[in-house]
């Protein structure tokens, strides 16, 4: 690698960099401005692959834009990662410059590695630097609900790719993994996403799809995984079993921890899904219970559906459906006979 030095700052203050090809790393220009590395930047050919960066201290050194073979520049958003260094995300000086560096180069996407996970390559999707991170109203009450509990990403339907339209989620997952480095010195094209159709179900058990951001899925997943972490669903699982019948809950429960401990080991290995909704169930069609207490055993039921393959959901729903048809049948048949008699609904 050529390096081009034009730096005269001292160590401890922030310098740029511009690299003029990722692949190959051919030359290295140093800066001292962020406006000198942003005009560099711009003189690079399209035909290759820069990188746009800052160091500090002659020891940390990250980039923060790509542009990839004839694509648009994206946002790296290395430095805003949990895991690194915090030097950047503390520095004003710096998240300064980053924002000349997108508004200079027009920047509108950034590159997302989280949406499919570190097993796939980053996708380019909408800047999200300053996206609005509230969830959407409509989704404070939903679930994401994946076909396979082990398998995440099949909660996702289909994906919406710029210049492809829509696609579902295996070719799309085919495609993207074919979509790296397979040589030194190969270029690559970013994949951009806009939207992803999901499947979804809300806390009170009604199933749904909807085409949303890739940003408020984020949101909705984070809210996902807080809401089916075991140590979370054992602690309301066990907080909801000593609010609907305290005598019970002190006769059977000797230490609280003790049972948390052993409901988030049942949840764990998945070995009393079926019981626990059994009786969340129960609670909700016998109807008696005040309405707080059936809105919790709604939304826990609808936790564990999420956790539960969907073969079996669909199965238990089929038993459900089945079971109202013959009751709503039953009645008719009392009612015509016994037509002065209230149904049931009246009873209740």
């Amino acid at each position: 690698m050529a390096v081009f030095d034009q730096r005269t700052k001292p160590s401890n203050e922030w310098t740029y960099y511009v690299v003029d090809d990722l692949p190959t790393m051919k030359n290295l220009y140093r800066y001292d401005t962020v406006e000198q590395a942003i005009d560099k930047f711009k003189e690079i050919p399209d035909n290759l692959s820069p990188a746009l960066g800052s160091s500090i201290q002659d020891r940390y050194e990250i980039d923060h834009i790509h542009r990839r073979l004839d694509c648009p520049p994206v946002l790296i958003r290395d430095c805003d990662h949990p895991n690194c260094t915090p030097i950047w995300r503390e520095s004003k000086e710096l998240q300064n410059a980053i924002d000349q560096m997108i508004a200079y180069l027009n920047v509108q996407y950034e590159l997302n590695s989280t949406i499919f996970g570190l097993n796939y390559p980053s996708v380019a999707v909408e800047l999200e630097r300053y996206a609005n991170t509230l969830q959407d109203t409509y989704f404070t009450t939903k679930l994401l609900c994946p076909d396979d509990p082990q398998k995440p990403l099949s909660c996702i339907s289909e994906v919406f790719v710029e210049g492809q339209g829509w696609m579902t989620l295996e070719p799309f997952l085919h495609q993207l993994d074919n979509n790296r480095l397979q040589y030194p010195g190969d270029h690559i094209r970013d994949i951009q996403v806009g939207r992803l159709n999901i499947k979804y179900l809300s806390e009170f058990g009604e199933y749904g799809e909807a085409d949303i951001s890739t940003r408020q899925f984020e949101i909705l997943r984070d809210r996902t995984q807080f809401l089916l972490n075991p140590e979370q669903l054992a602690t309301d699982l066990d907080s909801f079993c000593a609010d609907f019948d305290p005598y019970e809950y002190q006769d059977q429960v000797v230490d609280r921890a003790d049972h948390v401990a052993q409901l988030k080991d049942q949840l764990s290995t998945g070995s009393s899904l079926y019981d626990f909704r059994k009786y969340l169930s129960d609670i909700v069609e016998e109807n008696e219970a005040p309405l707080d207490i059936l809105n919790r055993a709604k939304s826990l039921h609808a936790r564990l559906s999420v956790l539960t393959p969907k073969e079996f959901r669909q199965l238990e729903r089929r038993k459900s459906l089945s079971v109202q048809m013959k009751y709503a049948s039953r009645t008719t048949k009392q009612q015509a006979v016994r037509p002065s008699l209230p149904d049931r609904g009246e009873e209740r």
